[in-house]
């Protein structure tokens, strides 16, 4: 036979409850015990902020704390193909074919359509 202790029963349930709640799923701008932090992070360049802690998740070309610093995509080499320059703007960037040139195909090429920009030097491709 069993003893099945009344007592105890309500107290592990009553601990289970707390241990429950204190982890409850905050929402997203907010983290901490039962939620009441709200997060540091600029909404709008973040993606979330982690209901424990607070630390912030940012969106790509944003870094920081808060996510309050724009990353110089340009800075990092080979993003933009040869005969272009790389513009950063936040949160992004762009890649500009120099003048006389027009993106094609992810490289810049020239405006008429059998001669191309590499590497800086213009070259003719050859018809068959």
């Amino acid at each position: 036979m069993i003893l099945f202790d009344l007592k105890d029963s309500l107290r592990y349930c009553k601990n289970y409850l707390i241990f429950f709640v204190d982890f409850l799923e905050c929402s997203t701008w907010s983290y901490g015990h039962n939620c009441n932090n709200q997060c540091t992070c600029i909404q709008e360049q973040s993606i979330s902020c982690d209901s424990v802690s607070g630390t912030c998740l940012c969106k790509p070309g944003w870094h920081g704390t808060g996510c309050e610093t724009d990353t110089d995509e340009c800075l990092m080499s080979s993003l933009c193909p040869a005969s272009s320059t790389c513009v950063n703007s936040p949160g992004s960037y762009a890649c500009v074919c120099d003048t006389g040139t027009t993106m094609a195909n992810g490289i810049c090429v020239g405006k008429h359509p059998h001669t191309l920009y590499k590497y800086g030097k213009e070259f003719t491709v050859l018809s068959k």
